[in-house]
């Protein structure tokens, strides 16, 4: 019973830290296959293992606008023991868009300045045959 109560704490998934947005990048913005963006995201992965992330919902505001559920394109794979920027792919259809004061975030871009990012939902993280939710939480301001 120790040897398995050990081994399950070893194989324990540590939090990551996600400590912000260095970059990003609209790949496309279409009526057909909606909002795709690059975030180059800062991540650090404390455990010995590395982890896959991947699907989840992340319900996205941009200054208070509700923008919809974005989620991730590909499977990312975080390295183990690293701290660095990983390039994401995220997506959302525009219908999910349309509802949203989409006219008023471009006509916001199109005059540059900062834009507050509110990211709230789940990425779902898996490694060593384990999976689980991530919880994403987090504010972030991006410049334009």
């Amino acid at each position: 019973m120790l040897v398995i109560c050990s081994l399950e704490s070893c194989i324990a998934f540590r939090d990551l830290e996600f400590k912000g947005i260095s970059n990003h990048k609209v790949e496309e913005i279409s009526l057909k296959n909606g909002i795709k963006l690059n975030l180059g995201v800062r991540l650090e992965n404390p455990n010995w293992f590395a982890i896959k992330a991947k699907g989840g919902e992340i319900n996205v505001k941009a200054n208070g606008i509700n923008l919809g559920k974005f989620k991730i394109t590909k499977p990312v794979k975080i390295p183990k023991k690293s701290d660095g920027v990983l390039e994401i792919g995220v997506e959302a259809k525009i219908k999910n868009l349309l509802g949203s004061s989409l006219l008023s975030i471009i006509s916001m871009a199109s005059k540059g300045g900062k834009l507050k990012l509110e990211l709230e939902g789940y990425v779902h993280a898996s490694a060593l045959g384990l999976s689980r939710r991530i919880k994403v939480l987090t504010t972030e301001y991006i410049g334009l």
